[in-house]
């Protein structure tokens, strides 16, 4: 699972954080951070679930 995380982390909400960036580059401060913290939910959401998913169903053994 460690493995996994930071890739889906990054482009799952890949988007919406180089909007975010593009935004506030072109000066539209209030709508970059917007979509910033839309990209914090996100990944917040992804790891959440992760966890959730881990609890309720054990990974199984790699032999």
């Amino acid at each position: 699972m460690i493995g996994r995380l930071p890739g889906m982390l990054v482009l799952v909400p890949g988007v919406l954080g180089f909007l975010s960036i593009h935004d506030i580059f072109e000066g539209d401060v209030v709508t970059g951070i917007q979509s910033f913290f839309q990209v914090g939910l996100t990944a917040a959401a992804l790891v959440t679930g992760f966890l959730a998913a881990n609890l309720l169903v054990p990974p199984r053994r790699i032999l």
